[in-house]
């Protein structure tokens, strides 16, 4: 089994047990550490297509944000891009996890979280995160 270990604000993708408690030992306890499955096959894939950890990570935070949305500075750091870029790679990254086929399609829409620019996910969208996170 995979497993997500967030130490200090990154996640790390482990392969086993010893690995985790390696990487907790040199950066953190274990009280300030959140290890987390990934769900899916040995080799790391999630079970609906091949979704890393950093996009099953996204997609909770979307579901845990509820209506109230992410930040576009979150989510830039977490698909790896900042300002004009957050949008096509949200697009790209919906499309790549399965909340949609399309860009026309994508169940995201814009929010003010905290009154910083951010997007969220629409009712439908929060179904199919759910579903994908099953």
């Amino acid at each position: 089994m995979t497993f997500t270990v967030r130490v200090r604000g990154i996640e790390i993708v482990c392969e086993s047990l010893e690995d985790v408690d390696a990487i907790i030992d040199r950066y953190g306890s274990a009280e300030g550490a959140d290890v987390r499955p990934i769900i899916g096959s040995s080799n790391g894939s999630a079970t609906r297509g091949n979704r890393g950890g950093g996009d099953m990570a996204l997609l909770r935070q979307f579901i845990e944000a509820g209506s109230t949305g992410v930040t576009s500075t979150v989510i830039g750091q977490m698909l790896g891009t900042a300002g004009k870029g957050v949008p096509p790679a949200l697009q790209r990254w919906g499309i790549r996890i399965g909340l949609a086929e399309n860009q026309a399609s994508l169940p995201l829409e814009q929010a003010r979280p905290k009154g910083a620019r951010g997007w969220r996910l629409n009712e439908g969208g929060m179904i199919t995160a759910r579903e994908i996170v099953k």
